[in-house]
């Protein structure tokens, strides 16, 4: 979706989504004038940067929206076997690989992964990749001749075993943002127990239904993850109530993320709350 972005395409996402769809995405009030000056500054100089931090998140709104827009535009594409178990919710991708200036000159990397998080809203346990240089576009066109080649530039062994050994994109010139664990809740009741996450050298985590949480884990270094969901908790590990065999994760620039918000995404209604719920989590991954 070309015609979709945050500086010639903003446009096309407010038309397709809606001011209200963007603003909901914000920690403050604002005017639907406010977002109408800025997407028309944003067209006439589509190569200038937010100055001021409320344009930054305005101009990260609108490219939730954008990615939002794109994916329901994808899924009518995707062949049956990509439905996942779940109707409405994103199957289970590993990686998530995210790409363009708005996510890639991010001046905080918790801010890439969040926008990917909300956007995107990803399932069980998966990386968060950023492709700052713009490789996979060349990567993609190679690929059509030589897929093996693509896979070799990557750094990824393609006979790796998925579900026992993450992969490692440090060596391929694609950056590690985190380790994301976000669980489907079959009966969710916000501030319930519905897993713990058991992390080496890091301890125990007990998950609550409504959360975010970040746990510090660098670039290049490792962990093993132990997850125990609640029977009704799906972690894409087996099943509701299956935790799999311990995997090994590689950190990232923010770490590792228990995304326990629930899937779908569901913000609060009333606008004073989702505010304030919005700002907790970008203190909670530190954006």
């Amino acid at each position: 979706r070309s015609d979709l972005g945050s500086a010639y395409g903003a446009r096309g996402v407010l038309a397709g989504r809606g001011i209200e769809a963007v603003t909901r995405w914000l920690p403050f009030e604002v005017s639907e004038g406010d977002i109408e000056a800025m997407v028309t500054q944003r067209e006439l100089y589509p190569a200038s940067v937010p100055f001021e931090t409320r344009e930054l998140l305005i101009e990260q709104a609108i490219a939730r929206e954008a990615l939002r827009q794109a994916t329901a535009s994808a899924r009518t594409a995707w062949p049956p076997a990509l439905s996942g178990p779940y109707p409405g919710v994103m199957p289970f991708f590993e990686p998530v690989i995210g790409g363009g200036s708005v996510l890639g000159h991010a001046p905080r990397a918790g801010q890439a992964a969040l926008m990917l998080l909300d956007a995107l809203e990803p399932v069980g346990v998966t990386t968060l990749v950023l492709d700052v240089y713009g490789l996979m576009p060349a990567l993609g066109a190679a690929a059509m001749v030589q897929p093996l080649a693509a896979v070799q530039a990557l750094g990824t062994n393609p006979v790796q075993k998925q579900g026992e050994v993450m992969p490692n994109y440090g060596a391929s010139g694609l950056i590690t943002l985190a380790t994301v664990i976000a669980p489907i809740v079959g009966r969710p009741r916000p501030g319930k127990k519905i897993m713990t996450v058991k992390v080496s050298s890091l301890g125990e985590l007990e998950v609550k239904h409504g959360s975010l949480e970040v746990w510090p884990l660098q670039p290049g270094e490792t962990a093993i993850l132990e997850l125990r969901p609640d029977s009704d908790v799906d972690v894409g590990r087996g099943g509701p109530g299956r935790g799999g065999k311990p995997l090994k994760v590689q950190g990232g620039l923010v770490g590792l993320i228990v995304d326990a918000r629930g899937r779908p995404l569901a913000l609060p209604p009333n606008p004073i709350v989702r505010r304030e719920r919005i700002q907790q989590w970008l203190w909670d991954v530190g954006a």
